[in-house]
Formats: C-alpha cells, structure tokens, sequence
C-alpha cells in the first residue's frame, strides 16, 4: 500500500512456543533495501540497528504504549506501533523506511555506497497524513495478527478443556500463577485441575509453565541476540536473573547464550 516494509517484533517471546507452529518467520528482520545494504558488512552497523529498533524503541512503548515516529540513525524515518492486549505490549510493528521530503540522500555520518544512495532514494517520502492513515492500517492489521494467531493455536488442541489450560498458561506465565486460578476457571477441586493438566498436556502445571517461559526464552534469545538477560528473564515473568539461567540450563542443557550462539549459528 505504502511501499515500505513491515517489520513485526514479537515483544513477549510468545509466537511460537514449541507447541504452535511458526508464524512468522524472520520477521523481527528490517529487511528493506536500505536497510539491509551494508548491514552485515560493516562492523558496527548491526549493532546500531539493534540498539536504536530494539533496545530503545521497547523501552519507550514500555514507558508509553502509544503509536509514534522514530528517526533511525541511518537518517530515515520509520512508523512505530505498539499492539496492546490486557495492558500488554505484545507486539511491536515498524512500518518503513521513509526519507524526508525533498532529500537526495540521508542526513548521517556515514559514508554511504551509491547502491545505499540509490536505494534511498527509491524509499517513499513521509507525510504525517500517511503515517496518520498507515497508522490505522496497522493497528487494525496488528489485533487482527494476534486474533488469528489465537484461532490457530486452538484449533490445534485437541479438546475444549485443553484449550482452555493452554490459552490460561499462554495469557499467564509472564508472571506469578498458582494451580488454584486455573481450578476456578475449570470449576474443578485443586487436586483435580492437577490431575486435568496432566491428562491434557502430559505434564505437571509448574512443567507446564515453565515450558512456556522457556520457550519464550528461547524464541527471544534467537530473535533478538543483543537483548539483556535481566530483560529477558523479566519479561517471561523471572525476577531473579540467575535463576532464571539455572532454570534454562537445566530445561535446554546450555546455558542461555550457548543457545543463543549454537541457534544463530
């Protein structure tokens, strides 16, 4: 519509655990043109991507879920916007990239390749009519995304109960949850919600959950390899960052960024 890319950054590490297919593939990936020239060749430069699209820009809809513009360090411009669920931030959209009205190449410190110059000046002009129309597009693009990626992991299971263990585990593991929740949503005693999950999923409900946040764990680490620990424990719902190491160890065999390291390779 536009003639940008769409960039999709799965923020809480939830699409996919290992019982959900893969949606979507190498989308965390800013694979415009522009973009991509250079990126890998020059040492830094995929570091200063990672630092201005990744670190920063979660740590701002974390402070202010709202949609904005961001300026990259490239020199261009790129439509950020945050999809919320339950007070969550669950995905990240970026839309881009844009060069300024008027301009013949980027306002940065680098020198550029002309096959770069030349890819820049292909990028569509930002306008904040666009942007304001695109916007819209993509909030309703992105809810739409979750909804479907929801009917999918439940057509997936098996039986009604299942889903509804699965779909509490999924919406919950971020942070503290006990057996008793689920029991009141199944409208079982304690004992037999235990026995239920065990049916269900093959395994006990602390398995369960920290299945999930593993898997979390792991699907963040292989996305986004420059992102903190801490962070990463803090977000799949660990407030101790060395248990959380211990726990993936023992759940995956290595340590966190020894899975990061043999993944990306």
């Amino acid at each position: 519509m536009a003639g940008v890319s769409l960039t999709i950054h799965d923020v809480q590490g939830i699409h996919p655990p290992r019982w959900r297919h893969r949606q979507m593939p190498n989308r965390h990936l800013h694979c415009a043109p522009f973009c991509m020239e250079g990126r890998f060749e020059h040492p830094v430069w995929n570091n200063r991507c990672t630092e201005d699209c990744l670190k920063e820009v979660h740590a701002q809809v974390r402070r202010n879920p709202a949609p904005f513009c961001k300026t990259c360090w490239k020199g261009v411009r790129e439509l950020v916007v945050p999809i919320v669920r339950e007070g969550r931030v669950i995905l990240v959209l970026y839309a881009g990239p844009f060069r300024e009205p008027g301009t013949a190449k980027p306002a940065c410190d680098l020198r550029l390749s002309p096959q770069c110059i030349k890819h820049f000046r292909e990028l569509p002009e930002w306008s904040e009519t666009r942007a304001a129309e695109l916007t819209s597009v993509m909030t309703v693009f992105g809810h739409g995304l979750l909804d479907r990626l929801g009917e999918m992991t439940e057509q997936e299971s098996s039986g009604s109960r299942e889903q509804i263990i699965k779909k509490f585990i999924i919406d919950n593991s971020h942070r503290a949850l006990s057996l008793a929740e689920l029991a009141e949503i199944l409208h079982l005693s304690l004992s037999r919600t235990g026995h239920a999950v065990r049916e269900e999923l093959g395994m006990t409900f602390h398995e369960a959950v920290m299945c999930e946040r593993m898997n979390r764990a792991a699907n963040l680490l292989t996305a986004h390899y420059k992102l903190p620990l801490a962070e990463i424990a803090a977000i799949v719902g660990f407030r101790d960052t060395h248990y959380f190491i211990r726990c993936f160890t023992r759940h995956f065999g290595v340590p966190p960024r020894a899975y990061q390291k043999k993944n990306r390779e």
